[in-house]
């Protein structure tokens, strides 16, 4: 008898579970502007906070999670607006009552340092801290079978260049069922969607995301969603593009974000994450050098320390970041890590007595250090053109 109520309570109590709210995260309004200086596209199809992420929250019910981004104005609606490439309904290409954003979660279900994954999507310019690496990754989007497949796409072509005169149409299968099973246990596309006012919630089943428990980490970053980027992937053999990302650019384009006068090109495209203080977003956004990425930490309902940023080599810090290094293709594995910074103590040169300041490089210099970041493949020839004019107006 006494074995039966116990089963009876546990029933219960999984029971009283079913349909309440796991968590609720809330974000600051106002901070749609990435580390603090990215601009809105010039489009009608945007407004400053559109991607104004103000909640995170999660249902628990029988067979899988619903989560729900809110956002600081109502979620504008693909009806009643056309294509600018091919005229026809944007509602036939964004089926899921929303277009113009995406949200990137990634799950932290272990804390154990060293475990899962620290790489971002592509294009999104920043990883996720060793601290919170992430077992599991769901990309809400408005085209998500389409984004699902560009992905597959992007990570066949990385293995491509990266196995150069060893590939074959033999290995090119083997690759391709290789990722497809990882992608299936690691990655998730949401296509049961409901958008509801400011809200976006969306379905994600146990068969991907197991049973969630209370300490587990999330990690959210909200962009600009490029709805209508190819799918025809003929540029494997060329630089990865992002993955269904508005990238950055000068000024305030209309189909990119900008940014304000004087401000890295190369931040990342991210327009606001989940941080409960707009001190800690702007730091960790802005927090990077030309060989570490910003560090993105994860919140979680149980309380938790704050992140720790050491210190950029200061030689290094003033070299702002060219471009994302292209990470390893997916792989159950130890986290990309960062470069380590120089010791303090590291033994340095003496400076000489009244060292002038280090002069200034010439404009040929300049140039031909740019002429290198684009053979390299850093960046690409529409950057490469408008760095290039900024330059020579220097003269």
């Amino acid at each position: 008898m006494k074995r039966f109520w116990s089963l009876f309570l546990c029933g219960l109590s999984l029971f009283v579970w079913a349909g309440d709210t796991l968590f609720e995260f809330s974000d600051p309004s106002g901070d749609d502007f990435g580390a603090g200086t990215l601009l809105y596209p010039s489009s009608p199809d945007f407004e400053r906070g559109d991607l104004d992420l103000t909640s995170f929250s999660a249902q628990l019910e029988k067979d899988g999670v619903w989560f729900t981004v809110s956002f600081r104005n109502a979620v504008r609606s693909p009806k009643t607006r056309t294509s600018e490439i091919s005229g026809d309904p944007l509602v036939d290409i964004a089926r899921y009552g929303f277009f113009n954003l995406n949200v990137d979660i990634y799950i932290d279900t272990d804390h154990q340092l060293g475990s899962g994954n620290v790489e971002s999507l592509p294009g999104r310019g920043v990883e996720i801290a060793r601290e919170n690496a992430w077992e599991k990754t769901i990309l809400l989007t408005p085209r998500p079978r389409e984004a699902q497949s560009l992905y597959l796409a992007l990570m066949k072509g990385r293995e491509k260049r990266k196995l150069d005169r060893d590939w074959d149409a033999q290995r090119a299968k083997t690759v391709a069922s290789e990722l497809e099973a990882w992608v299936e246990k690691n990655l998730f596309f949401p296509d049961k969607i409901k958008v509801r006012g400011h809200d976006i919630s969306f379905f994600v089943p146990s068969s991907f995301l197991g049973q969630p428990k209370p300490d587990w980490g999330y990690a959210v970053l909200v962009s600009g969603a490029d709805l209508e980027q190819s799918v025809n992937h003929g540029f494997l053999g060329q630089k990865e593009p992002g993955l269904m990302i508005m990238g950055l650019a000068d000024g305030r384009p209309r189909w990119q974000f900008g940014i304000q006068p004087d401000s890295d090109l190369f931040q990342p495209p991210i327009v606001d994450l989940l941080a409960n203080d707009v001190a800690l977003q702007k730091k960790m956004l802005s927090h990077y050098n030309r060989e570490q990425l910003p560090k993105i930490f994860a919140v979680r309902s149980e309380k938790m320390a704050p992140p720790i940023f050491a210190d950029l080599p200061k030689a290094k810090l003033e070299a702002k970041a060219t471009a994302q290094p292209t990470p390893p293709a997916p792989a159950e594995t130890q986290p990309r890590v960062a470069p380590k910074p120089e010791p303090e103590n590291a033994q340095k040169p003496e400076p000489p007595p009244q060292a002038a300041p280090a002069p200034t490089k010439s404009v040929a210099d300049r140039l031909r250090e740019l002429e290198q970041l684009r053979k390299d493949g850093l960046i690409s020839e529409d950057e490469y053109q408008k760095l290039r004019a900024k330059i020579l107006n220097d003269l």
